[in-house]
């Protein structure tokens, strides 16, 4: 056996290993939410929007990585990655292209001159599909030589403070949260409701169209209604629509990105509620339903994030240009003084 040929099958063999093990772990964390509580903390603090499995492996490998990004990505940005630095290995989707000639598929190493010609004229598509996996490497931020002060800012980390007895963060994050959710035409109110009651969904038509409304306890605490407030748009990013958000599985869903967001918020107080209704759709479903639905709370976690520093980014950059103009304007007056 050749090198290639042992190093082919050593990748193969850690593959399906890999798959074996995480299909296991992810069975254990269904089962125990304090296990799910620290897989969700580990997945606030990455950056990245990876899979189950890439999460798992990375977290086995490098439980403190923040931003990862593979050696070309990070030179591509003038990052240089420290030499002495060991890779964080991931999978990576091998990813076929190929074309249809002569009514035959004719994958990408065997097109001859002729189709490489119709396809750089755009005379052929390109066709792609997934065959397998393969390993490839990534480096944490910390791996590098950039210095912690060039990190990427976090925007919502910035008023944000470990102690939730600080009432005015929290207040402010409420304040913000309310206004990035009604960008997405969803109504917000408050009521006062049963202690027993975090919150309520309704749906309405009012003058500015808006159909869906979250309804927030006064009773509840800021901390307490800023994960109701997340965990009823993650039914959103879901996709959960009004006859889908009573299943079982799809509240639990909802629960896990809220957690995984109130997580990045530095909040405390915050637990899942027991798995033991949730028990019975896991009993029932498959490895890959199981799979298809923790990916779903990875991606809608991720995508919550990195909307909402977008939408964070936007207003420090309005601050900072009304800020400019005020200067501006001042400027002027003294001038012409």
């Amino acid at each position: 056996m050749t090198k290639k040929e042992l190093r082919k099958e050593q990748t193969n063999r850690f593959i399906e290993s890999t798959i074996i093990t995480t299909d296991s772990l992810l069975s254990k964390y269904l089962y125990d939410s304090a296990k799910m509580e620290e897989f969700l903390s580990f997945i606030a603090n990455l950056n990245n929007k990876y899979s189950f499995i890439n999460m798992c492996l990375i977290r086995s490998q490098f439980p403190g990585a923040s931003i990862v990004k593979s050696y070309s990505s990070w030179k591509k940005e003038n990052i240089q990655v420290r030499k002495s630095e060991k890779g964080i290995s991931i999978f990576r989707p091998k990813v076929i292209k190929y074309v249809v000639y002569n009514n035959a598929k004719v994958t990408k190493d065997k097109w001859t001159n002729e189709i490489k010609e119709l396809v750089k004229n755009n005379e052929l598509e390109v066709y792609t599909y997934t065959k397998g996996f393969t390993l490839a490497k990534v480096f944490d931020i910390s791996q590098t030589i950039l210095p912690k002060e060039k990190y990427p800012k976090q925007y919502f980390s910035y008023f944000i403070k470990e102690d939730d007895e600080n009432i005015n963060p929290n207040a402010k994050l409420l304040s913000l949260l309310c206004n990035f959710i009604a960008k997405h035409n969803i109504g917000i109110t408050y009521a006062t409701m049963g202690l027993n009651t975090s919150e309520q969904r309704f749906y309405d038509t009012n003058i500015h169209g808006i159909k869906h409304w979250i309804r927030l306890n006064d009773k509840n605490s800021i901390t307490q209604n800023i994960y109701s407030l997340v965990k009823e748009y993650a039914h959103t990013l879901l996709g959960h629509d009004i006859s889908a958000i009573s299943k079982i599985e799809n509240k639990y869903q909802a629960q896990l990105v809220a957690y995984a967001i109130c997580k990045s918020f530095r909040l405390k107080g915050i637990e899942i509620s027991s798995f033991d209704e949730f028990r019975s759709w896991v009993n029932q479903s498959t490895k890959e339903m199981r799979k298809k639905w923790i990916n779903s709370v990875i991606f809608a976690s991720k995508q919550f994030a990195n909307d909402f520093n977008y939408f964070l980014d936007e207003i420090e950059i309005n601050v900072i240009k009304a800020h400019l103009s005020e200067t501006a304007s001042l400027n002027e007056a003294v001038g012409r003084k």
